[in-house]
């Protein structure tokens, strides 16, 4: 059920919570197999939260409320009679076992997701099971089960760069095309994940974006909103600047992913394709010499110009008073 006005279902959260439905953000989280959606997640939360491995991981609906406040995680584990369990120790066993609880109806998280600030409405990530488990029927039916809970907000479909035009991956870009026309208040941002595994040998950063666009045009989505992005290199990384302790592999990834993303020249923002950077591939002359926009934008963002503009608008908002606390617990 949802309220007038609303983005997204009440059914998404558990009954001990209080909140205004109207001031909820949903963004759903898509993908095929193993196209690194968990991962993604994790990256934006700073840290491993969802299980994460390769094959399916996402079995039941897990919803994350982005919450601002200094407050550690909490998870609430909705069992099939709607009952409620609530802890805030070992969250990533707890999530592993009731991933695989066939008892277990629903999860919700509470956490903060530093790079992103709420305003007057609460961002809900929305991870969902991948529609071509072949292990499990039932997971088609619990993702657009899921959507028909949602009005609007945000999709994000995360795009493997290193298996695109997989027909499990045609057949859901054509249903999200469908439901995104059902639903105008819905949008579509596109991640193109994975690319730390591609090779420049044979085709470059450009080539796979440029590819992946003539991809989304050809299904449907023209003029899509597209980011190159490396979620294991992001998740090492903030890994290693929160001074959390990484595993040998991570420690290993952490090596190599920083000599290949620590040159100025290496950027997938230069990459990407938005309402702002649109000419991300095309040059300009100054003084009869040639520069490429998207290096251009990577010198700027190099200046610090970026972090600056970023801390002005987080301090706006702030000063706007419109940063809201949506939820507390009852009790």
């Amino acid at each position: 059920m949802q309220g007038s006005g609303s983005l997204v279902s009440k059914d998404f959260f558990p009954e001990n919570l209080e909140f205004d439905v109207n001031r909820i953000f949903p963004m759903v989280v898509v993908a095929t197999m193993s196209s690194g959606k968990s991962t993604l997640i994790n990256a934006l939360l700073g840290k491993d939260i969802l299980p994460n491995r390769n094959a399916a991981c996402t079995s039941l609906p897990v919803s994350i409320l982005d919450d601002d406040r200094p407050t550690k995680e909490s998870v609430f584990i909705t069992n099939k009679a709607g009952q409620t369990s609530v802890t805030s120790k070992d969250i990533d066993q707890v999530l592993e076992k009731a991933n695989e609880d066939t008892n277990v109806k629903s999860i919700f998280i509470r956490s903060h997701i530093k790079g992103v600030l709420n305003t007057d409405r609460a961002l809900l990530v929305i991870d969902t099971p991948g529609p071509n488990n072949s292990q499990n029927s039932e997971h088609e039916q619990a993702l657009w089960g899921l959507m028909d809970k949602i009005n609007g907000g945000l999709i994000l479909y995360v795009l493997n760069a290193t298996q695109l035009g997989i027909n499990d991956d045609k057949y859901l870009i054509g249903e999200i095309k469908k439901l995104k026309t059902a639903k105008p208040n819905l949008s579509v941002i596109f991640a193109l994940n994975k690319m730390d595994e591609i090779d420049e040998e044979y085709e470059s950063v450009e080539d796979y974006v440029k590819t992946a666009n003539r991809y989304l045009t050809e299904n449907g989505f023209e003029g899509s909103t597209i980011i190159p992005v490396s979620a294991m290199a992001a998740m090492v990384f903030k890994k290693a600047l929160a001074g959390t302790k990484m595993t040998r592999s991570e420690c290993n990834l952490f090596e190599a992913f920083y000599s290949l993303y620590v040159p100025n020249d290496y950027s997938m923002k230069k990459y990407a394709i938005t309402p702002d950077l649109k000419m991300q591939f095309e040059t300009i002359e100054v003084k009869g010499k040639t520069y490429r926009i998207g290096d251009l934008n990577q010198a700027l963002e190099n200046t610090g110009i970026s972090i600056l503009e970023d801390c002005i608008q987080k301090a706006q908002i702030m000063g706007g008073k419109r940063l809201k606390n949506t939820i507390r617990i009852k009790g």
